[in-house]
């Protein structure tokens, strides 16, 4: 870690996210505190439609079933601060994870128009500029790949020529450095296996200690999962033992987003088509069309990691509990996430959701009028 290459690496990547917390800053302009925010992905369809919400609705709030743009204060949970984002293996192998992210930010950036929420929304101006690191594409021991490891076809809003290369510090490394810029306020959003985090509290000992909170997209507590031992959940079966890690971890908070919550956040005839009819007249929107139509594919068609962007973005919208949970590690219950009040590691747990809100604010979104509007129509 202290090569003149990696110190070349060090000083990119501080540039990149200075850059884009003085764009958040002048985006906003109301001097209101910014939540730093780490993504750990794997860049599945659903992994993009999470960053999409992330990227589109951060200046824009539920009332009831209806949605707007504020007038000028921030949501609730303030200004989300894109600083980094890490790539992991799953849906995708690393490497694709990460080419995935730089298209999509690529995308944004290269937008002709802007949107309405533009002048309130720092991720907008951000998320071009945000490091994207390639982290690990195996499981820490006796974990399991994904058959169906990068057989999704590509967005195709995704560019098929990527401008932007890949950062130069490992996954492990942007951790640890995001850790220590915003210590004791920088959140991750773990939407993959959690192999990244679990490999830089190995090898940092300080950096559990110095974030503010982890919300995790994964395990199936009280409901069948989706594996091949119908109990566990993709995201903890991959790395068992990357996940009890985690959950056994210093981080001072936890927030577990499993699929108990969201039994009625599935794909139907009738969700797809409130999202994705009519077509969107947005790049943002677009994205998210897609990524539903290619999650409606699924032989298991459950909205998952979009949900724990809603949870970032809304928690008012879900019931949430304190819990003792371990991870089984061996075994024909391999990777199952059970509740154990001796063994077990506390965190916040999602219960339940409102699934009107959910899709209530996926539609809003995906059908944000062009802004400015087209002045032909």
């Amino acid at each position: 870690w202290h090569s003149n290459e990696m110190e070349r690496g060090l000083a990119i990547c501080v540039t990149a996210l200075v850059a884009a917390s003085t764009l958040c800053a002048v985006a906003r302009g109301s001097g209101a505190p910014a939540v730093p925010l780490l993504i750990d992905t794997d860049a599945g369809y659903d992994d993009i439609m999470a960053i999409a919400f992330l990227f589109e609705s951060v200046t824009c709030t539920v009332q009831g079933n209806s949605m707007h743009p504020p007038a000028s204060e921030p949501n609730e949970v303030g200004i989300i601060q894109p600083v980094c984002v890490t790539s992991v293996f799953g849906e995708h192998s690393a490497a694709n994870a990460s080419n995935t992210v730089l298209g999509f930010s690529q995308a944004i950036a290269s937008l002709a128009t802007v949107r309405q929420c533009e002048e309130t929304s720092p991720i907008m101006a951000a998320f071009p500029l945000v490091p994207v690191s390639t982290g690990a594409d195996e499981y820490l021991y006796d974990g399991h790949l994904m058959p169906w490891m990068d057989a999704e076809a590509d967005l195709s809003s995704i560019p098929s020529i990527i401008l932007r290369e890949p950062s130069r510090l490992s996954a492990v490394q942007a951790l640890r450095l995001a850790s220590e810029k915003y210590p004791g306020k920088l959140d991750i959003l773990s939407i993959g296996p959690l192999t990244n985090i679990a490999l830089a509290l190995h090898y940092a000992s300080a950096f559990g200690a110095q974030l503010h909170r982890i919300v995790m997209m994964g395990g199936a507590i009280n409901v069948p999962g989706n594996t091949p031992n119908f109990v566990a959940e993709w995201n903890i079966y991959a790395d068992p033992g990357a996940a009890a890690i985690v959950f056994n971890s210093d981080i001072p908070e936890k927030v577990l987003i499993p699929m108990d919550c969201m039994q009625e956040i599935i794909c139907t005839n009738a969700t797809r088509d409130l999202i994705c009819d009519p077509p969107s007249a947005t790049v943002i929107g677009s994205f998210i069309q897609e990524a539903v139509v290619g999650m409606c594919g699924w032989n298991d068609p459950m909205f998952y990691d979009p949900v724990a962007a809603f949870y970032l973005l809304h928690p008012e919208h879900f019931t949430v509990r304190e819990r003792r949970l371990r991870v089984i590690l061996e075994g024909p219950e391999q990777g199952r996430t059970v509740e154990d009040n001796v063994y077990g590691s506390t965190m916040l747990v999602a219960e339940d959701m409102d699934s009107a809100a959910f899709f209530t604010f996926a539609a809003h979104l995906a059908h944000q009028p062009q802004w400015p509007p087209d002045p032909s129509t």
